[in-house]
């Protein structure tokens, strides 16, 4: 019994995934344009706005990997370096 309503459940959720596509469109005003030139902009501005903040995220996590390689690269302080007063920098006598 229980196993017969899973599948009846999982029957009626597919069905709706095929209909209501149909019944609520995405975006109506891009279905409703007039003329080549009205659609095309409208696919254009859609590309521009899915590419956008993908690019925006590719660019700040190849900034971060770049900025970890190159701190991987550097030398690390020694404990000579931690005893060597900065220049510039005032002692408390």
């Amino acid at each position: 019994m229980n196993r017969a309503l899973h599948a009846c459940a999982a029957r009626a959720i597919s069905a709706l995934f095929v209909v209501v596509p149909n019944v609520a469109l995405a975006c109506p005003v891009c279905f409703s344009a007039q003329n080549e030139e009205n659609r095309a902009a409208f696919v254009a501005m859609t590309a521009f706005l899915t590419l956008l903040p993908l690019g925006m995220l590719g660019l700040g996590l190849g900034w971060a990997w770049r900025r970890m390689q190159r701190l991987d690269q550097r030398p690390t302080a020694t404990a000579e370096d931690a005893e060597a007063p900065t220049p510039g920098a005032h002692t408390a006598q």
